[in-house]
């Protein structure tokens, strides 16, 4: 189940919790392969869909999206470790 989605102005998934897992919007695109964090989702039944806007590379950090992390209050080693996990 995914619950509390977080988003900013621009529609970019911030953060939300999937089957009680907290993670930040880069987290769940990277752990289901989905092209952009400006994503949609509806879901029937038991299956989810996602729809895009944008293509993202999924490998880099957008400015834009550490700029809003880092105004939410996101600390500089938590805005990289959403977008580079080691």
């Amino acid at each position: 189940m995914i619950t509390d989605i977080k988003t900013d102005d621009s529609g970019n998934v911030l953060s939300l919790n999937c089957c009680g897992i907290n993670m930040s919007g880069f987290q769940f695109i990277r752990l289901f392969d989905i092209r952009a964090v400006n994503f949609k989702m509806s879901r029937s039944q038991n299956l989810y869909t996602f729809k895009t806007k944008g293509v993202g590379d999924s490998i880099g950090m957008s400015f834009n999206a550490a700029l809003k992390l880092s105004e939410s209050g996101m600390s500089c080693d938590e805005i990289m470790n959403s977008f580079f996990s080691l």
